[in-house]
């Protein structure tokens, strides 16, 4: 079961990444992966696009928005994913989840 989601998981990665292929210029995309950094999925999205947290090492902003936090986790699933000319500046995890297993992240770019 878990080898078929795995082999599922980077399917859909191979389909995203052959229709992004067809856009020009910045692309974000905002994933609930359900897949951690070290995940295959994780990897290929990785050999073509920038995850916004781990391309700021980690560091992140600051921010006067209500139920927000600053998002240091090492373990993410939900993942801002990027291309073409633009820095993350920042990263949050918005604390209300709005009923959902997950939390919602909103990241802030500069474009180049």
């Amino acid at each position: 079961v878990v080898l078929q989601r795995t082999a599922y998981q980077n399917r859909q990665v191979e389909i995203l990444l052959d229709e992004l292929k067809e856009e020009d210029g910045v692309v974000i995309v905002g994933c609930d992966c359900n897949s951690y950094e070290t995940s295959s999925s994780y990897l290929i999205l990785r050999q073509s696009m920038y995850s916004a947290a781990q391309d700021m090492g980690w560091v992140v902003g600051q921010t006067e928005l209500v139920n927000i936090r600053r998002d240091i986790d090492l373990q993410h699933i939900d993942f801002i994913w990027y291309r073409e000319s633009l820095t993350p500046i920042d990263i949050y995890k918005i604390l209300d989840s709005g009923g959902s297993d997950h939390l919602p992240v909103l990241a802030n770019f500069n474009i180049q």
